[in-house]
């Protein structure tokens, strides 16, 4: 296993035990892979649970980059996933990803989420999801 590898494993750990609830601990823990554009996007209209995309990438005209999936429950309940991500005009495809489920800080489960694709529509990310129809997420920064 390379460093780097072994580096966004433990990293990914330190964050599922400290509860990460906040973007800026997720961008500190980013900073080791020296990507330096970051875009954050939250889901709107969800009272009893934060779910967020981070995307980072290496400058603002590189296409690809790696982006994180954060969401927390009001119940103590983490999901943590992480990939890669390529940028064209109107969209964000992510590739798959594991998405590891925690509960106050001790791993319970994950699951291999397939790829999606983002729709962009001017501050916001629209996913159509099969299940709960269209969920928006609104740039935070």
């Amino acid at each position: 296993m390379r460093k780097n590898e072994v580096i966004q494993k433990w990293t990914l750990i330190v964050m599922l035990l400290a509860g990460c609830r906040s973007t800026q601990r997720v961008n500190s823990t980013i900073a080791t892979t020296n990507l330096k554009d970051t875009a954050c996007y939250c889901q709107t209209h969800s009272p009893w649970i934060s779910n967020c995309f981070c995307f980072y990438r290496e400058n603002a005209s590189t296409v690809k980059g790696i982006f994180e999936k954060k969401m927390e429950s009001d119940d103590g309940q983490n999901w943590y996933g992480r990939g890669t991500f390529v940028e064209k005009p109107g969209k964000i495809t992510l590739s798959s990803f594991n998405l590891i489920h925690s509960i106050n800080g001790k791993i319970t489960d994950s699951t291999i989420v397939g790829s999606l694709t983002l729709v962009k529509k001017s501050d916001r990310l629209v996913q159509d999801d099969k299940q709960d129809g269209k969920v928006s997420y609104k740039l935070m920064h």
